[in-house]
């Protein structure tokens, strides 16, 4: 009776050990994405840093009312554009799912639009949304979103993330 009642402890203890690892890799594993939003009235512009913050590519998406614009430049050229004018920072992560801003001390209300400046690297626009994928290239880099009809803008940057699993095959080594 004892053999059988062993046996039937470890083959649900095997059982146990399969869903765990099975879980581990499944339902209880993180996003294999970090995205993060901030929405503010004027310019947004990113700090150095903060485009290869979580990875070495970053997809950033701006969102608003009217023409959107994000423009791509080093950190140099985007505060010599923005010549003084007041703009929020983005600094880092608040969280999993908000930007760390510093709001600018009073924004912008008449919005220029930086739209065909030939101080930008790479510029997107679009009606309502625009995108821009960029992958890591040393140097001092920073993006600019903007909304210039409506004035708030809402950027939201999405790196790829490489969660491993490193339960899973070993839980189902011990459950077999």
């Amino acid at each position: 009776m004892l053999p059988r009642v062993l046996a039937s402890l470890l083959a649900l203890l095997g059982a146990a050990a399969i869903g765990l690892g099975v879980a581990s890799a499944t339902l209880w594993r993180p996003a294999d994405t970090l995205a993060a939003t901030a929405t503010v009235d004027g310019y947004l512009v990113t700090e150095p840093g903060v485009l290869d913050l979580a990875a070495d590519e970053v997809t950033l998406t701006a969102t608003g009312a009217g023409p959107v614009v994000i423009a791509l430049g080093r950190t140099s050229e985007i505060e010599a554009w923005l010549a003084g004018d007041e703009a929020s920072r983005v600094s880092g992560l608040t969280s999993r799912t908000e930007l760390t801003v510093q709001a600018a001390a009073e924004p912008v209300t008449d919005l220029t639009d930086p739209r065909g400046s030939d101080l930008w690297i790479e510029e997107v626009e679009g009606a309502g949304s625009a995108t821009l994928r960029w992958e890591r290239v040393e140097g001092r880099w920073s993006v600019m979103g903007a909304a210039p009809q409506s004035g708030t803008v809402t950027q939201e940057m999405v790196w790829p993330q490489v969660e491993p699993t490193p339960w899973f095959q070993p839980a189902l080594v011990v459950g077999e």
